[in-house]
This record gives C-alpha cells, sequence and structure tokens, in this order.
C-alpha cells in the first residue's frame, strides 16, 4: 500500500493521533509518531508482559479502553487473587492422605498425595484454559477448582477429626 499519502499531523477530536515528521522537528524526514497511552511493558513485550506485571498493572490494563486484554488478563487477576486459597486447599487435600491410617506404606501415601495434588492442578489449569477462551466466565474458571474441591477436602479430613 502506498504510504506517502499520509504527509501531515492527523488530529481527532481536537487531540493528536499521529505526529508528522514535516510538522515536528524532533522526528526524521520518514518517521511518524503514533500517539498511545499504552504502557511501555506492554508495547515492548506484548506477548509476555502478564507474567512479569504486577496484579495493580494487570488491574489498570483490564480497564484501559485502548486494550484489548481479553480474558486471559481477567484470569490472571483472578488466579493471583485467589492462589493464597488454592494453596491453602492442596494442603487440606494432601494432609488427610498423608496422615490417613488406612495406608501404613509411606510410598503408597506420597503417591497417592500427589495424584490428588495432580488432579487439583490438572482441574484448575483446564479450567482456566476454558476461561481464557471465553467457553466459561474468567472468575467461575478460578474460583470452580475451589468450589469443586473444597467438599472433597472436608472428606478427606473427616477421619482426621475423629
Amino acid at each position: 500500500p502506498d504510504r506517502t499519502n499520509v504527509k501531515q499531523t492527523v488530529f481527532r477530536d481536537d487531540s493528536v493521533m499521529v505526529y508528522h515528521s514535516r510538522d515536528v522537528e524532533w522526528l526524521r524526514d520518514d518517521q511518524m509518531f503514533v500517539v498511545t497511552d499504552l504502557p511501555f511493558d506492554q508495547l515492548r513485550d506484548r506477548a509476555h508482559w502478564k507474567q512479569s506485571a504486577s496484579t495493580w498493572s494487570l488491574i489498570q490494563a483490564a480497564r484501559n479502553k485502548s486494550l484489548d486484554t481479553g480474558a486471559d488478563v481477567s484470569v490472571a487477576i483472578h488466579t493471583r487473587m485467589l492462589q493464597p486459597f488454592g494453596d491453602l486447599l492442596v494442603v487440606f487435600l494432601g494432609l488427610p492422605v498423608v496422615l490417613s491410617r488406612e495406608s501404613r506404606n509411606a510410598f503408597i501415601a506420597v503417591g497417592s498425595c500427589m495424584l490428588v495434588v495432580a488432579l487439583f492442578v490438572v482441574v484448575g489449569l483446564g479450567l482456566q484454559n476454558l476461561g481464557m477462551t471465553y467457553v466459561i466466565s474468567p472468575s467461575l474458571a478460578v474460583w470452580l477448582p475451589l468450589i469443586l474441591f473444597l467438599p472433597i477436602a472436608v472428606w478427606l479430613g473427616e477421619p482426621l477429626r475423629r
């Protein structure tokens, strides 16, 4: 496409959208500057910025109308908020399996514990993927593992309370 037709600064509603080198001296002749309110981190590393961004940055990005953050940012925000509860639930799932009186063999107890924790993690990751693709609500995708496994943790812990 012919890009030589843009030879001046572009305005929209009395604000500059694109600066052209003909109208400002700080651009070289072959340059243009697009005005945006995107943070530098998101412009620099668009694919991986969510991993290193703070939770507050993710919340601000989700509120930013200039970004099309999608469900993955919502899932990341909810996951970070609920991670301590998920970690605690994993303890309450695994501890009764290891400390149960039925299993005298330590290897079977540890293996059973690893199986229960792996099941929790796999279900959690699967539901997060469903939330990231809008198959289910992003918030439900993160809450559902806790909702599903909390009764199981209570049931598994019943023999320990006796």
